[in-house]
């Protein structure tokens, strides 16, 4: 998918779009753009939705963060295409 983030500056005024239609992505209440400028090449756009139906297909690389109840400890997993090697 590829979207276009457009903004006014407020947050009624900001929209997340799906370019393949045109429309803005419902339910949408943050979106997170990251670029490395060591890495342009590599950026990232989080988009917290509010739960909705959803069926997504593709290449994906997904964090898990999990709390302990023993403190603000937390383990990461991570998931992504297969590393050949």
């Amino acid at each position: 998918m590829k979207v276009k983030i457009v903004s006014d500056g407020t947050e009624v005024g900001t929209k997340v779009i799906d370019c393949d239609t045109g429309e803005a992505i419902e339910n949408v209440y943050s979106a997170v753009w990251e670029c490395d400028i060591d890495n342009v090449r590599l950026a990232r756009l989080t988009l917290k939705i509010r739960p909705v139906e959803i069926e997504a297909v593709g290449d994906v690389e997904m964090e898990l963060q999990e709390r302990t109840q023993f403190g603000d400890e937390s383990r990461r997993y991570r998931m992504g295409p297969k590393k050949s090697g």
